[in-house]
């Protein structure tokens, strides 16, 4: 509910409902109404409904290739992979792939979490002789490696509806995002599930190494969105480099330049910054056609003072 002419917003108390009476339109300086009208309301209706339409599609999908990567049996041949003879000091890092996949495949993490709880944690206590720390790795290794594998599975509803807020494609979504999780992925092997299933270093050391090569990456390796020198960190030149023309990169790049300095940048797509490029080609190659024209034609030659004087006297 609204106030007309004032743009606030106002709670439906009973005095505010009595006031939007037909008969007390008189009787009010300014009448309450609804924010929007029946027609309206179903109009922006209809239109969320049509912008999230794909994404419903594409999750409902996902689910039920869920189902099927249940019912052909991925299950149970991850469980028998832990179950023959495995090392219990490298069940924290192949619990951590192995969800990691899965969750990639489904596109769940709650239900990779399902999924491999029944099946890994007592197989794992089992195998581990009872060893506390190799049963609660084992247990973190499931939760951290489903949400890794949902964080960029491309049928994960979090994924799908992440590119539909930010009004990008999906593919675009996942291949800009996968190079990080990749980069975490590495960094909880090495310093996390390796080193803590053979108890080369406490919980809190490899936690702290963790923070510190993550920082690493990002104050070293990565670059700022509007980077003063416009250049690019590596998983962006991996990941699209390859597949933009390059005089739209070095237009990108020039623009971001420009953004950095304050200057108004025009926003264009990759077709417009190729069309200007190639008008810009062809007026250059008008310009040099012409210049070569007007080099072909004879230039006028000046007669001298006394050639002008022969002439006279011959007329």
């Amino acid at each position: 509910i609204t106030m007309p002419g004032t743009g606030t917003l106002v709670w439906p108390t009973p005095s505010v409902l009595y006031d939007m009476l037909p008969w007390r339109s008189e009787q009010v300086e300014v009448q309450p109404r609804f924010l929007m009208s029946v027609g309206e309301s179903i109009e922006a209706f209809l239109f969320g409904m049509s912008r999230i339409f794909l994404a419903l599609i594409v999750l409902t999908l996902a689910w039920a290739s869920g189902d099927v990567m249940s019912a052909v049996g991925c299950d149970r041949l991850f469980a028998a992979w832990i179950s023959e003879g495995v090392d219990p000091r490298l069940l924290p890092t192949i619990s951590f792939i192995v969800s990691m996949l899965m969750a990639l495949a489904t596109g769940t993490s709650w239900g990779t979490m399902s999924i491999l709880f029944p099946l890994i944690l007592v197989p794992t206590y089992f195998s581990s002789g009872g060893n506390e720390l190799i049963f609660y790795s084992t247990v973190a290794g499931v939760l951290s490696g489903s949400v890794a594998g949902d964080h960029m599975s491309p049928i994960s509803d979090t994924t799908v509806l992440s590119a539909l807020a930010c009004d990008v494609t999906l593919v675009a979504h996942v291949t800009t995002q996968a190079p990080y999780v990749l980069v975490m992925v590495l960094i909880s092997i090495v310093f996390g599930t390796i080193p803590i299933g053979y108890d080369a270093w406490p919980n809190m050391v490899g936690i702290a190494l963790g923070w510190v090569c993550s920082l690493v990456f990002v104050y070293v390796v990565c670059v700022p969105i509007i980077s003063p020198t416009g250049r690019w960190d590596p998983s962006f030149k991996f990941c699209c480099g390859r597949n933009h023309d390059p005089e739209f990169l070095e237009q990108l790049t020039n623009d971001t330049i420009k953004k950095y300095n304050g200057e108004v940048v025009e926003m264009k797509e990759e077709g417009d910054v190729l069309n200007d490029a190639d008008e810009l080609t062809k007026e250059k190659a008008e310009t040099e056609g012409g210049e070569v024209e007007k080099s072909d034609e004879p230039s006028p030659v000046e007669e001298s003072p006394a050639a002008q004087d022969s002439a006279e006297v011959d007329a």
